[in-house]
């Protein structure tokens, strides 16, 4: 249904088939993550959200005792609780209505909220996440009308413009339509500027754009307040490495992996920059306490190329590791290969041509391929 007919209209008949059917379709989508072992908490939280919407109570109660058990401290997860266990469910939205809506929404919102206020006045908290979870669906599979539609309901129940906004703004920059979300996302911050996920979002919008400043400022935001985000730190690390500040790319990158010493990308470029200062000691040290083998073997191999040359170690290596030759086919590795010694990779591209009967052909081409430029 075209957006402005929904609030121009009587919308129950179809918001009651277009509920019926996202439901399922949703119930189904996180059914595949739990097939799969990856019970995450907060797709447990978004299915009690559905499961409320249907007074389930079975559901409801199975999967509060699943997301307490891995997460009994967080204090979206404890107020969900304490509501479903409330007698007198005062968890309730007693906002005003917003005065200072953007034009283009006020004009469709304002008649029809002034029309339903009823059924939209003094409801339950959880509501507006329903409609939320609903909307970020629509948006995920490419229905902009009725993620614009599930947004606005949600935010007619809680009056919150901020999370209205914010909700916009992903939907847009999820759909390619970047200075829409830039302009959204900025409303949003101005409103509310303690949302750390729509300073994130903002952040990614403002790269798109080339706003590079803006897009450090906001990242610092969010990491002077959560510097245990290592997304966050590893994002910084990159800005500062791409503008050839090796210090604070450094600092950013160890701190990356202090929280995940399993992140790949940080793992990668911070070897990159002991590679670049040439320190053999903190090298070695540092690839002793890699956690991902295939990593330490790619670190070990570039380690020994560059700075031992010795052959007979690089063929243990490759024949090991299956993996190293295929890795080193792909670009993630290409700034190692850019500031390697040309006349130690052609060297040992040539040792390889000369002597193909020691290792596979698979992967001696991808090498002497990468190597020889």
């Amino acid at each position: 249904m075209e957006i402005n007919e929904f609030f121009s209209t009587d919308y129950r008949e179809y918001l009651n088939q277009a509920l019926s059917r996202y439901i399922e379709e949703v119930l189904k989508y996180y059914s595949t993550f739990i097939e799969e072992g990856k019970i995450f908490p907060d797709i447990l939280y978004n299915l009690i959200i559905i499961y409320l919407w249907r007074d389930n109570k079975d559901k409801i109660h199975n999967f509060l005792e699943e997301l307490l058990d891995k997460n009994n401290e967080y204090i979206k997860y404890l107020k969900l609780k304490e509501y479903i266990y409330s007698d007198n469910k005062s968890f309730r939205f007693n906002k005003d209505f917003p005065k200072n809506l953007k034009k283009e929404y006020s004009s469709i919102l304002i008649d029809f909220y002034e029309n339903h206020r009823k059924e939209f006045d003094n409801k339950p908290f959880y509501y507006k996440e329903f409609f939320e979870i609903l909307g970020e669906y629509a948006a995920k599979v490419k229905n902009i009308n009725d993620a614009f539609i599930f947004f606005s309901l949600s935010f007619l129940y809680s009056k919150d413009l901020a999370s209205y906004y914010y909700n916009l703004g992903k939907m847009h920059y999820s759909n390619d339509r970047t200075q829409k979300a830039y302009n959204l996302l900025s409303s949003s911050i101005e409103i509310d500027d303690k949302n750390s996920d729509c300073l994130i979002e903002f952040s990614h919008v403002c790269a798109e754009l080339d706003k590079e400043t803006e897009a450090i400022k906001t990242l610092k935001l969010v990491h002077n307040r959560h510097p245990d985000y290592p997304d966050v730190s590893y994002r910084l690390g990159k800005y500062y490495l791409d503008n050839n500040n090796i210090k604070k790319a450094k600092k950013y990158f160890q701190k990356a992996l202090k929280y995940n010493p399993k992140y790949t990308s940080a793992n990668i470029n911070y070897f990159y920059l002991l590679f670049i200062e040439g320190n053999k000691n903190k090298m070695l040290n540092f690839i002793d306490n890699i956690e991902n083998n295939d990593l330490k073997d790619i670190f070990r191999f570039f380690y020994i190329l560059e700075f031992k040359q010795d052959y007979g170690k690089l063929l243990d290596l490759l024949n090991k590791n299956d993996n190293i030759s295929s890795e080193i086919s792909i670009g993630l590795w290409d700034h190692f290969i850019g500031i390697m010694d040309d006349e130690h990779k052609l060297s040992f591209t040539e040792y390889l041509k000369n002597n193909k009967e020691i290792l596979d052909k698979d992967k001696i081409e991808p090498l002497t391929i990468k190597f020889e430029g």
